[in-house]
């Protein structure tokens, strides 16, 4: 009885309004049955309707100003329904009248495709890398004796140095150089100080990069990088993605990214930690803003604009997500008109009437 008791005064409250309501002294008379039968409807349509702006709970037949804040009222035409506020159109969703949406803030976004950009951040640290750094002089020192051991002509003494020099090139593969940059190496046969020192001599520095397994798909060689650090506040530092280790941390679950920066002042010391941006273009998908993503961790849910007024519950698929957009997989089309502020309370208020509803169709035993 206690339930039945409180969902019929739910009912009273959100749907048939206040009898009386008192402002700045002012006093809101009674309705009449009929025209109390008509606004839970939701519709007023044999005679004129006046509505305040300001309390669109507001209704009258008669022109003339609100009780409430003394506002002239607004003629509604004949056959214009009147809403007092989310009304459930079982199959086709829900109806939220204008002075509603107003109320609670709705704005709509078209579903297009959209040029997708993500950015991952994530923390490094200057290069201070004394074991690549013995790596790379242990090569070049392989190929030196190679070349001083093939004018002998003795193919022992040859095929034992091949094997010293790709000994020392596997080296260089596990620690996190590529092909390009091990072959560079053996042209130049000059070792990087910047591994172990700042030096003003180098218009470069390096920057190890973490990157952790469930981003790894979106660092790509040659994708650009913004390092910054707390030492130096507002100053950032451009770099590229120019290796990738081939190894995985099973510990950290991660990888690094080797990011050859930019740095003509010396003002990034070896082992000093920085903040690290890349970007990443994902290309062209049909997307949809977060905002408007509804995600109970099962489903998720967006508003559908039907039409002017009219919303529908839709789920939906989605795949990759940027900063501010979600891939659509399916579920949605382009040029679909979906919900992206207001949608919560929507989701509240229409959840909330099916409730009051299903209540007031209970009886105790």
């Amino acid at each position: 009885m206690t339930s039945k008791i409180l969902s019929i005064i739910l009912l009273l409250v959100v749907f048939a309004g206040p009898i009386y309501a008192q402002h700045e002294g002012h006093q809101m008379p009674a309705q009449s049955k009929q025209e109390t039968k008509e606004k839970a409807k939701g519709t007023i349509s044999s005679k004129p309707v006046y509505y305040c702006p300001m309390h669109p709970t507001y209704i009258s037949h008669n022109p003339g100003e609100c009780p409430i804040c003394n506002m002239k009222l607004v003629k509604k035409g004949e056959s214009q329904a009147v809403d007092i506020g989310v009304q459930e159109l079982k199959d086709e969703g829900f109806y939220i009248s204008q002075e509603k949406q107003q109320l609670i803030g709705v704005s709509t976004e078209k579903v297009i495709y959209r040029p997708l950009n993500k950015i991952i951040r994530t923390v490094g640290r200057v290069a201070f890398d004394p074991e690549l750094y013995r790596a790379q002089q242990e090569y070049i020192e392989a190929l030196k004796t190679l070349e001083n051991v093939i004018a002998s002509g003795q193919e022992g003494v040859i095929r034992r140095a091949e094997a010293l020099v790709e000994a020392a090139r596997l080296r260089l593969r596990l620690q996190g150089l590529d092909i390009t940059q091990i072959e560079e190496l053996q042209r130049t046969k000059k070792n990087d100080p910047s591994l172990l020192i700042s030096s003003s001599d180098s218009d470069f520095t390096w920057v190890y990069a973490t990157i952790y397994e469930y981003e790894l798909e979106w660092v790509r060689l040659a994708q650009e990088a913004i390092v910054s650090t707390s030492a130096y506040p507002g100053k950032e530092f451009k770099g590229k993605v120019v290796a990738i280790d081939p190894v995985f941390d099973a510990m950290t679950r991660s990888v690094r990214a080797r990011i050859k920066v930019d740095h003509q002042d010396s003002v990034l010391k070896p082992d000093m930690y920085v903040d690290v941006q890349i970007s990443s273009d994902l290309g062209a998908h049909l997307a949809v803003s977060k905002e408007a993503i509804m995600d109970s961790g099962v489903r998720k849910i967006v508003f559908l604009e039907l039409d002017s007024g009219r919303f529908k519950p839709l789920e939906i698929k989605t795949g990759f997500s940027t900063d501010k957009y979600a891939q659509v997989i399916d579920g949605l089309k382009e040029g679909d008109t979906v919900v992206v502020s207001g949608n919560f309370l929507i989701d509240s208020e229409s959840k909330l009437k099916s409730a009051l509803e299903g209540a007031g169709h209970q009886h105790s035993p």
